[in-house]
């Protein structure tokens, strides 16, 4: 028997095929070859046993997996095996290690359809059975999960640098990425660190809007959402339709902006409005908590406050306006300034060009407000030694002054000062532009002439009665 096993051994033709099946479980290769008995005819139509046994290392290396099959040949003796699909005797298929072994194959066949087989020889597998490591060497199946972990993954790119590189070289305008939800739930990225997890979503229970949130969960957790016309919200899901950017908060400030550029007058907060012919409001303030409580705007300035600016062609623009009402009975201040200083003059309203006024202007003079009261005299005496002149200012020197022009009459306020020093005080005008130095100067305070100017006259008619007097003595002699 061993004779007659030998010798079909020799005359077994290993003329066989290798395929590859990796889209089915179980995982397989295909194999295929033509029995011959002893004599070298073709085996028709017969049931055979073949044992297949896949040797580590080499030829004669230890079996990491070994099956049975009990095929029956076709007319032409051909039989066809799925190795990996045939009765287990040694080890696992499905954990076989495809990627880093090398596996040879050896084939045993009993004619008779049994156990007793002999060696038809073994051969090393080569590129195509390794093909199999591509569903587990890189992609690895697990559960229902497709695996990776060698590193990057490149699509349209064979050069990735990032785990998941997604590059593409035409004309399309489409999404690069595209996540679908057909279900009822959202369609989501999700970001996760140690420190903590963000996500993007599509809230379908919120008429498909976009949101950001600071969990998995970014319908349920959101910080930011954008509508489907395009309107932003931030902490608020329903921002208004009013406004582009809608920002609801309980913190103290609502938005917050810096800027570190060191160009010329560098705007934090740059608004402007870009209609025409109607008058647009390019930064609104409004707060109004309650009667009597609110400020619309507030500003703080290392330089200045507010800067109001109006630039046309005609007339009636106003660089600011200020507008107070109330429909009680109390005081409204359209304009409210006030300056302190340690040294200087401090000016609440200061003009440069002329100033002018439809209601009064009203000078405090209450008695509540003064003490050391005495009276004043001697006012006729020193208003004779005034000089009145008349002038022109020097527009041409000085013209970021704002003087007004032609023949002006007044008095020279360091004469003034000899006389009645009160009335005169040390002024300042900004320069003409910032870095220049202030333009220091001797201004009169000309309604504060006309207390003086009524004691001379009180004094004049003192001076007239007494005359009167005189005169009607010498009429009587």
């Amino acid at each position: 028997m061993k004779t007659k096993i030998t010798s079909i051994f020799f005359a077994f033709i290993m003329t066989f095929a290798i395929g590859q099946s990796m889209a089915q479980s179980p995982e397989a290769f295909n194999y295929q070859a033509v029995a011959r008995d002893a004599a070298g005819d073709v085996m028709s139509n017969q049931a055979i046993g073949i044992r297949v046994s896949l040797h580590n290392g080499s030829a004669a290396g230890a079996v990491d997996y070994s099956e049975t099959f009990t095929p029956t040949t076709n007319e032409f003796g051909l039989f066809t095996l799925s190795v990996g699909t045939g009765t287990p005797v040694t080890g696992q298929f499905d954990t076989l290690h495809w990627d880093v072994a090398q596996y040879w194959l050896q084939v045993e066949m009993d004619p008779a359809g049994g156990v007793a087989y002999a060696d038809m020889g073994t051969s090393q597998l080569l590129s195509v059975p390794y093909a199999m490591y591509a569903s587990k060497g890189v992609w690895e199946k697990m559960g229902t999960s497709a695996v990776y972990m060698d590193g990057r993954v490149g699509i349209g790119t064979t050069s990735p640098s990032a785990a998941l590189d997604v590059v593409r070289n035409d004309n399309n305008t489409n999404s690069q990425i595209w996540v679908k939800q057909t279900g009822t739930g959202d369609a989501s990225i999700g970001f996760n660190t140690p420190a903590g997890s963000w996500g993007i979503a599509t809230d379908q229970d919120d008429f498909g809007k976009l949101k950001i949130g600071n969990s998995a969960f970014a319908s349920s957790s959101p910080q930011m959402t954008f509508d489907m016309n395009g309107h932003i919200g931030m902490g608020t899901t329903t921002p208004t339709s009013t406004s582009k950017l809608h920002v609801a908060s309980t913190n103290r400030y609502a938005g917050y902006f810096t800027s570190d550029s060191v160009s010329y007058l560098t705007h934090a907060v740059h608004a402007e409005y870009k209609a025409t012919s109607i008058d647009g409001i390019a930064v609104y303030g409004k707060s109004t908590p309650a009667d009597f409580y609110g400020y619309g705007g507030y500003f703080e300035g290392g330089y200045r406050g507010v800067f109001g600016y109006s630039y046309g062609t005609g007339s009636g623009y106003i660089g600011v306006r200020g507008i107070a009402e109330t429909s009680g009975t109390g005081t409204v201040y359209g304009v409210f300034g006030s300056a302190s200083g340690a040294t200087g003059t401090p000016y609440g309203v200061y003009c440069s060009g002329n100033g002018g006024y439809t209601g009064t202007w009203l000078a405090v003079s209450d008695s509540k407000f003064k003490k050391d009261v005495t009276n004043y005299s001697g006012a006729l005496e020193n208003i004779m030694k005034l000089r009145t002149v008349s002038y022109n200012m020097k527009t041409e020197e000085y013209p970021f002054m704002g003087f007004s022009s032609g023949l002006q009459i007044g008095f020279i306020s360091q004469e003034v000062k000899e006389i009645f020093p009160t009335l005169v005080e040390k002024g300042a005008h900004p320069g003409a532009e910032k870095e220049d130095a202030e333009v220091e100067y001797l201004g009169m305070n000309y309604i504060g002439l006309v207390p003086v100017l009524v004691n001379a006259i009180q004094e004049q008619q003192q001076q007239i009665e007494l005359l009167k007097q005189e005169i009607e003595l010498l009429k009587n002699k």
